[in-house]
């Protein structure tokens, strides 16, 4: 059994999908339907309990404090395993390229392969693959749209520069 739930942020409503080993999914939500079809085929043998009040408290404990620690319990290859893990040890507002990446996770040649575990990631937001740009510091693709992207980058230098 998963506890799922919706939760509102500044940046958009989010689905957040909790299992017994911690937080496996958050995504941004267009259409509520969309969004749990997407959870379910990720975690397709799983049966799920709505929890608002838990996603809410989630992301609102996040928004209030920056360095909260969360209990991640992604799923997926070792590989990219090794990219979210390098991932998460971006600081809050800084930004790297997909090159810059692949280097820290000890795979300088596998840029590619880099930004398509980048693209896969499972916790948006937590796992921080929107801090990761093109070479050339453009903000290149995002899965949730380059406006997302944008705000979550601005937001977070804002938030970094209070320290």
């Amino acid at each position: 059994m998963m506890r799922q739930g919706l939760a509102h942020s500044p940046f958009g409503t989010l689905l957040l999908a909790e299992s017994e080993k911690g937080l496996c999914w958050l995504s941004f939500v267009n259409h509520s339907s969309e969004a749990r079809k997407q959870l379910a085929t990720a975690f397709p043998a799983q049966t799920y309990s709505q929890d608002d009040a838990w996603a809410s408290s989630v992301v609102n404990n996040w928004i209030v404090d920056k360095s909260l620690t969360i209990n991640l319990a992604s799923i997926g290859t070792s590989f990219q395993m090794t990219v979210w893990n390098t991932l998460l040890k971006v600081p809050l507002g800084s930004t790297l390229s997909y090159s810059d990446l692949a280097k820290k996770c000890g795979h300088p040649t596998a840029v590619r392969a880099v930004a398509t575990a980048v693209g896969r990631n499972p916790i948006a937001i937590f796992i921080p693959c929107h801090r990761v740009l093109l070479k050339n510091a453009s903000l290149g693709n995002y899965r949730w749209g380059a406006d997302k992207k944008r705000a979550l980058l601005e937001w977070e230098r804002n938030v970094s520069s209070s320290f």
